[in-house]
């Protein structure tokens, strides 16, 4: 199921209309976040599957999907952390966790670090799927490549109008499994990411791809006082994963790492089963009634083999 109810009316701090839709009435909530050129669809096998345990809401990140482009153009991860605000506003959990994927993340850790403390007993947990807290500069060669390429190829006249037949083509599907899938991921998933990326604005393109290369936010993981999962890809050419998430697992107090073998950036598609299960656990934990954090001496240590 890609999407549920609408919640109408929802907009952003700066006014920006916004479409969310959700699952489930349970008081428990699940925000997720999706990354650049996605929208909420990404998460098809996850919002259906959380549903009977609790309410499981999905935005569009401003310019993506069925949201509205910003009147001011700022896609800055500031703006989309305030879209985030503004779902979480339209329900007004008792307690809930949020999942950002890839820019996702990003913005969820933004999120923490503009409103975590507005919140603060009742934001349970992030769970950061193919993203890291460390600043863009630590990526792969391969994404500083890609990225650079994409803003090329899209800033010119003629993109609007070929956009949806050239993200469609043969290219841009084996683009697209390179850039952004495991070896061996179903090339219905891949078509499905084709898809969703060709209906995404070249302003939001654009707009995303610069926020976030200006994003930072290794200066604030230290001070993060909410339980952490960093869920990633073995097979992930975005994330230098050695690098970037071992150094976000580094700054972060309260945090744990699982790796799903096997998958690239978009392992919510690819591995569904293993990314549910490791949601699931994650997100018993952060509800559970009276959990108090522990000293990072006692949390499970990440063996070396890992990075």
């Amino acid at each position: 199921m890609e999407s549920g109810e609408k919640k109408e009316g929802v907009r952003s701090l700066d006014g920006t209309p916004l479409y969310v839709d959700y699952l489930g009435d349970s008081d428990p909530t699940i925000f997720f976040v999706h990354g650049i050129l996605a929208n909420g669809k990404v998460f098809r096998y996850q919002k259906p599957y959380f549903a009977g345990d609790y309410r499981v809401v999905s935005l569009d990140l401003r310019g993506h999907g069925r949201s509205s482009l910003p009147e001011s153009g700022d896609f800055s991860t500031d703006r989309m952390a305030e879209d985030v605000k503004a779902a979480v506003d339209a329900f007004n959990p008792q307690s809930f966790v949020v999942v950002g994927h890839s820019m996702g993340g990003f913005t969820t850790f933004k999120f923490f670090e503009k409103f975590g403390k507005e919140y603060e007993g009742r934001l349970k947990g992030l769970a950061i799927l193919d993203s890291s807290g460390t600043d863009v500069k630590g990526f792969s060669l391969r994404w500083k490549i890609d990225s650079i390429y994409l803003r090329l190829l899209w800033d010119n006249p003629l993109t609007e109008l070929l956009k949806k037949p050239f993200s469609r083509s043969a290219f841009m599907y084996a683009h697209a499994r390179w850039l952004s899938f495991g070896e061996k991921a179903p090339a219905s998933e891949v078509e499905y990411m084709q898809e969703i990326a060709s209906d995404t604005p070249i302003k939001t393109l654009k707009g995303a791809a610069k926020a976030c290369m200006k994003h930072k936010s290794e200066h604030m993981l230290p001070s993060v006082n909410v339980p952490v999962l960093l869920l990633v890809g073995s097979e992930d050419t975005l994330q230098a994963k050695d690098r970037l998430n071992k150094r976000t697992y580094d700054l972060l107090p309260d945090a744990r790492l699982k790796v799903i073998e096997g998958a690239g950036h978009n392992a919510m598609l690819e591995k569904p089963e293993e990314v549910n299960q490791a949601l699931e656990e994650f997100f018993a934990e952060c509800f559970m009634e009276g959990r108090e954090l522990g000293p990072r001496e006692e949390r499970v240590t990440v063996s070396a083999d890992v990075w």
